[in-house]
């Protein structure tokens, strides 16, 4: 009896590892929104979608859809003309040559450093690169950034991307990824004296008096701080070309721009 129960639990476990490890299709919408099921037919103007664990059968328009995520693990991309901003009649070659900075994730005292950093810090690489891109074409900040919120591709969940799909909804051949992170390590205070032992006249010749111990004095104190940087980059296959980590030997608050400024330059994409 003992040995039936202990097969009995041994199988009721197994049946529920298995239904908790059921992978379904992941549809990412052009509006950012992400729709887990299975993927029924596809034609050519539209799929046929039932959400996990319903049998409704659901009619979605293509031009609707951004990817397709199976659960084998296939990618399907959808409408990706719809990532390019130029005016232009682009072709599907226009992303060669094209190089796009990413925001970048910043972590304060091991804790997310907001949304202003990461676009800050964004912007300062674009600033360096944007005369030294070494015959590469710079993505506009701004376009990179939207293309990236039609997407539904924040810092939050980019993980869930590989760096060839990121390449893919911006339109570029590559992508520069990289992350921030400053802790905050004490106080360092400096005081600045003066002594004045005498006076003199309006014509600075004679001394007319003296002043005697007079010692007039200002403390500043200013936080020290342990800063790393670390950068990568990609190409639209996904390839990491570069990847490098850097800690900043200055202590101040922005010792980052140091260290992005000293990385940026051993990268590929930098011209001499």
């Amino acid at each position: 009896m003992r040995v039936i129960t202990f097969c009995l639990l041994i199988f009721t476990s197994f049946v529920i590892h298995a239904q908790e490890t059921v992978k379904y299709d992941l549809l990412l919408m052009n509006n950012g929104e992400q729709r887990s099921g299975k993927v029924l037919e596809i034609s050519d103007d539209e799929i046929k979608f039932a959400y996990a664990g319903e049998t409704l059968i659901y009619t979605i328009k293509k031009t609707d859809i951004s990817k397709i995520t199976f659960a084998s693990g296939r990618i399907e991309f959808f409408n990706p003309d719809t990532t390019d901003t130029s005016g232009d009649d682009a072709g599907p070659a226009d992303f060669y040559n094209k190089l796009a900075i990413l925001p970048f994730a910043y972590i304060a005292d091991r804790k997310d450093g907001g949304t202003e950093m990461p676009v800050k810090i964004q912007q300062e690489c674009y600033t360096i690169l944007n005369k030294k891109a070494n015959n590469l074409q710079l993505q506009d900040i701004q376009t990179t950034n939207a293309l990236l919120a039609k997407a539904g591709v924040n810092n939050g969940n980019i993980q869930g991307y590989t760096m060839g799909e990121i390449c893919h909804i911006l339109n570029v051949e590559y992508v520069i990824q990289g992350m921030i992170t400053t802790n905050e390590t004490g106080e360092v205070s400096s005081t600045i004296g003066h002594n004045n032992s005498v006076i003199r006249d309006s014509d600075k010749k004679n001394v007319i008096g003296k002043i005697l111990n007079t010692t007039t004095s200002t403390t500043t104190s200013e936080k020290n701080y342990d800063t790393t940087v670390n950068m990568n980059i990609y190409d639209n296959n996904g390839q990491h070309l570069f990847g490098q980590e850097h800690s900043s030997l200055w202590p101040g608050a922005d010792a980052y721009r140091i260290t992005l400024n000293y990385l940026l330059k051993r990268t590929p994409v930098y011209g001499k």
